[in-house]
């Protein structure tokens, strides 16, 4: 079974005689601004700017600048030049605080840990000694736990 491809997918469709509706909409705020000129201007002033506006409003409408219409290209080229610009590859500006400077500092020397004492050596006699003063005395009593009456 065979599917049929839709064609001319891109155009526009035609809706007031040779005219889309985007191109129809250009050309009648064209001709109220030509209407508005005749109103605020002498009449040799407002046919020169009626003239000049009507003819970007014709490129506007049926121009193409490398294959897109130009009402793309001029509505891309104000949004580049009203919108905020943001720098992908620029590196961040750093804030003095982020900033951290080392100093030298004067050094104290650390002062010298005295030297383990070496081990004393105690005889037999005073190791049986220290053992009959231990054995002599009476151990203290054990401290029992106070356990308190919860009623």
């Amino acid at each position: 079974m065979q599917y049929e491809l839709p064609r001319y997918i891109e155009e526009e469709a035609k809706i007031l005689g040779p005219l889309s509706l985007k191109q129809f909409m250009i050309a009648f705020a064209g001709i109220i601004i030509s209407a508005l000129f005749f109103f605020f201007f002498q009449a040799w002033l407002a046919m020169t700017l009626s003239l000049i506006l009507m003819s970007g409003i014709v490129f506007l409408m049926f121009g193409k600048i490398e294959g897109r219409s130009a009402t793309t290209v001029v509505l891309g080229m104000i949004k580049y030049v009203w919108l905020p610009k943001v720098f992908v590859w620029q590196k961040p500006a750093l804030k003095s605080k982020q900033i951290y400077v080392e100093t030298l500092r004067k050094q104290e020397p650390k002062p010298t840990e005295p030297e383990p004492e070496a081990p004393k050596i105690v005889s037999e006699e005073e190791i049986k000694e220290l053992a009959r003063q231990l054995d002599q005395r009476e151990p203290e009593p054990e401290l029992e736990p106070e356990i308190k009456d919860q009623t």
